[in-house]
């Protein structure tokens, strides 16, 4: 009789944890309406409109659902070795500058095919370190860890149990690329969340995505705030860096290193 009656408070829960994700859902996507009125209309005001509807679009949602089935989601946020931590950074740096190489060939492929989209409008200029730290924290720190909780987290282990071979990575990277709604950034978007998607797949932690993802956004923000594009030189050593962690990070366990 216990077991019956604590396995109907169980259900029970998971039920809240369902409306709540839905609740967040319909709340980041009506932000604009009802969020208006309390927050002064200026350039800065853009990061907060990002950091919430990432927080209650995704990431909120994400962690409730998590929730419903937590013992199936725990294993991902087992802690990584300080080497991977590392060599994850060292390739967030890198491809931050590397992904401007693969934009602009990808830009150049949709113009030579004759599609034309007008460049997207660069996030507000910052002033001060205050609001430089504000934004690292809205546009950084929030969309990583509530990108990385839905897509490698809640995605990617929901298809994985339903598609056979590495389908889900792929199929993760594209929607994340999809839904940044970024023609421009398509095929850099794409290349992250495939990327993101085998480190999960290797490593078992969703913390080195998001280590990741948080130093990708911030490196971003720091090019949009300094307003200057580095030299193609550096662009492809980045480049090179990138391709030599990435082998770093996804040799076979047990083989030899080449440095």
């Amino acid at each position: 009789m216990t077991e019956q009656v604590v396995s109907i408070q169980l259900s029970k829960y998971k039920s809240l944890f369902l409306v709540g994700a839905v609740i967040s859902f319909i709340l980041g996507m009506t932000q604009g309406i009802w969020l208006r009125q309390f927050l002064p209309q200026n350039d800065f005001v853009v990061y907060v409109y990002v950091a919430l509807q990432e927080l209650f679009v995704i990431g909120i949602p994400a962690i409730l659902l998590m929730l419903r089935k937590k013992d199936l989601y725990k294993p991902l946020f087992t802690k990584p070795d300080t080497w991977s931590i590392g060599l994850v950074a060292l390739a967030a740096v890198s491809f931050s500058l590397a992904a401007i190489l693969i934009s602009v060939i990808w830009i150049t492929l949709l113009q030579s095919a004759g599609i034309n989209f007008p460049l997207p409008a660069n996030l507000p200029k910052l002033s001060g370190p205050f609001e430089f730290s504000m934004a690292i924290l809205l546009a950084a720190i929030i969309p990583a860890v509530s990108e990385e909780m839905m897509f490698r987290g809640l995605l990617q282990i929901f298809l994985r149990n339903r598609l056979s071979g590495r389908k889900d990575i792929f199929v993760v990277a594209f929607i994340f690329a999809l839904l940044h709604f970024s023609v421009h950034g398509f095929a850099a978007l794409f290349f992250i969340g495939l990327f993101l998607s085998m480190l999960v797949n290797r490593y078992k932690s969703l913390w080195l995505a998001i280590i990741f993802h948080i130093l990708y956004n911030s490196i971003v923000i720091i090019l949009q705030t300094l307003d200057s594009l580095p030299s193609v030189r550096l662009i492809f050593l980045c480049l090179g860096i990138y391709l030599a962690v990435s082998y770093l990070l996804f040799q076979k366990k047990g083989a030899n290193v080449w440095i």
